[in-house]
C-alpha cells in the first residue's frame, strides 16, 4: 500500500486536490481507515488523529468516542 504522504502528492500531481482562493479542496472522496492517517493525508506530517479533528464546538474524536468507552 502507498505511504499516505505518497497518496497526499499523488492527489496533488493528478488534481485530486485543488487549490481555490488560497484554500485547498478534494475533489475527489477519500476514505481512511484511522482517523491518524486522514489528518496525516490533509495536514502533510505526523498528526494525532484523535486529537486533531474536532467537531464545530472544539471537542475532539478522542473526547467524543474514546472517553465514552471509560
Amino acid at each position: 500500500p502507498l505511504s499516505i504522504r505518497v497518496q497526499r502528492q499523488n492527489a496533488f500531481d493528478n488534481g485530486e486536490i485543488v487549490k481555490k482562493e488560497g484554500k485547498y479542496y478534494l475533489t475527489v472522496s477519500i476514505t481512511f481507515k484511522k482517523p491518524s492517517a486522514a489528518a496525516v493525508f490533509v495536514l502533510g506530517h505526523n498528526a494525532n488523529g484523535w486529537m486533531e479533528w474536532k467537531d464545530k464546538d472544539g471537542n475532539t474524536l478522542d473526547s467524543i468516542y474514546r472517553k465514552q468507552l471509560e
